[in-house]
């Protein structure tokens, strides 16, 4: 793999964004058959999931073949993923958590109407494989009913529901967490939690129970009653775990909102799940595209972001090298930076560096990138420092590039301050040379090179005294 080719592949990810962006669009203002709804990411690093429904024509669409689908990270497409959709035939084994208020401010008709919802949802049970447990808050939290599948056992627990007391909302869905990843054996897990009021005395936050969550694929279902509620953290708190969020002011209506719910979880969520593994840990954001294709007499496109975490001991190596190159007085050499490693598939991003240099030997003329060169137009910021320059290149991001050959750039070195013919070998040094993202930890190499592959930049300077013969750095 060579800088140029590397280079090339900057227009290539901007191509192939942007592409998918606009198609996606373009087809679904056009056709409006397939219907992609991409929910969310969840960052399970490093396996990524994408969470989706699919629909033609308003009808749900269930997968079990990958060929339907493409996905693109960055740019670039994700070979290897796993695919998961529910059987709408099939009915999904559940374990659930219900979590209820039993504050103060429930006594009387809120009371009443948690209780009736309650023992609904559980006689939506099979009493054989699906199993539940029931969690309730005041300032404090009782797992009233520990995980299981008698059906007698929750409803005794469910009817003695009390109504006293704080409020302690996110500590009572935490705990129904924690009672499905200890005892849930069930694939579709979720927590259905309902509240009449604000939380005013939990130790736990939301954002620990959606990271909890997420990090143990359970769905939380929050339900709000009243007008007393914190609606837009319980509606993130569903969002972002894969549930939904539903409000009413009138406690008779829980009945058919809990019904309602245990359809969704028996369905498997009614969402399907693409599963990658991730690679790059360097803190920075990523563009994910999940495509949908040949589908419904068209394809659609939709696109989300997550951000990776950062660890920079899990680099890799990239041997890079200036070239060094003989020069004769007036006469132009071209002088690359190199890329020694064979890569393939992998991101680029802009780099900044800096090259150094004899001044009573070489004086410093331009840095280009070339008509014709892989880098041809993008912008490339010059700072001198003595004898110094620092470089800033605002490439693009980049995609995949395949190996090419050939003198694709270089430096043009002219001898301006001696007119006397003689032979020298320009060596300039490139220090801190770090790409602006990615994986990539280059690491600079010694080395002349009488013949390269391909390069990044171009390097101008000019020889400025006949004694150039040892201007070796």
């Amino acid at each position: 793999m060579t800088s140029a080719t590397l280079l090339r592949t900057i227009k290539v990810s901007v191509f192939l964004a942007v592409f998918f962006a606009l198609f996606g669009a373009g087809t679904q203002e056009a056709s409006a058959q397939p219907q992609l709804n991409f929910k969310r990411i969840v960052n399970n690093w490093p396996t990524i999931e994408l969470y989706f429904s699919i629909a033609c024509n308003g009808t749900p669409a269930y997968f079990t073949d990958k060929r339907y689908f493409k996905v693109y990270e960055n740019g670039v497409e994700i070979g290897e993923f796993e695919l998961w959709c529910p059987d709408p035939t099939v009915r999904c084994a559940i374990s659930v958590s219900l979590v209820f208020d039993a504050s103060g401010s429930m006594i009387g008709s809120g009371n009443a109407g948690a209780i009736a919802a309650g023992n609904a949802f559980v006689d939506m049970m099979d009493g054989i494989n699906d199993e539940a447990a029931v969690v309730w808050f005041t300032s404090m939290v009782t797992v009233a009913q520990g995980m299981t599948s008698y059906l007698d056992l929750l409803h005794n627990a469910i009817t003695g529901l009390p109504a006293n007391g704080a409020t302690a909302v996110w500590d009572g869905i935490y705990f129904g967490l924690l009672e499905l990843i200890n005892n849930g054996v069930n694939p579709c897990r979720a927590v259905i939690a309902m509240t009449d009021g604000g939380d005013n005395s939990s130790s736990r936050s939301p954002a620990e129970i959606i990271s909890l969550a997420n990090r143990n694929r359970i769905r939380i279902f929050t339900i709000g009653l009243g007008s007393g509620i914190q609606s837009e953290i319980l509606k993130n708190i569903a969002d972002l775990t894969g549930g939904r969020y539903y409000e009413t002011p009138n406690p008779a209506q829980l009945t058919a909102i809990y019904q309602e719910i245990s359809t969704i979880i028996f369905a498997g969520f009614q969402e399907c799940i693409i599963t990658y593994t991730a690679k790059c840990m360097d803190g920075g954001f990523r563009k994910v595209d999940l495509s949908v294709i040949n589908f419904c007499n068209g394809q659609d496109t939709k696109t989300k972001t997550y951000k990776a975490p950062k660890d920079t001991s899990t680099y890799i190596p990239l041997k890079m090298q200036i070239g060094k190159r003989e020069a004769r007085g007036n006469t132009d050499v071209k002088v690359p930076i190199q890329l020694l490693d064979q890569i393939s598939n992998e991101l680029f991003y802009g780099a900044t560096f800096s090259i150094q240099f004899d001044p009573a030997c070489i004086q410093f003329k331009d840095i280009k990138t070339p008509p014709g060169s892989v880098l041809e137009g993008i912008p490339i910021t010059i700072t001198p420092a003595g004898d110094m320059i620092h470089v800033h290149d605002d490439g693009q991001e980049t995609a995949r590039h395949s190996e090419r050959s050939g003198d694709d750039g270089g430096a043009d070195v002219q001898d301006v301050g001696s007119r006397r013919e003689g032979h020298g070998v320009l060596s300039d040094q490139v220090h801190q040379l770090v790409f602006e993202a990615g994986c990539f930890r280059p690491v600079l190499k010694d080395g002349r090179s009488a013949s390269y592959r391909a390069c990044r930049w171009w390097i101008a300077a000019s020889r400025r005294h006949r004694s150039c013969c040892g201007c070796v750095r």
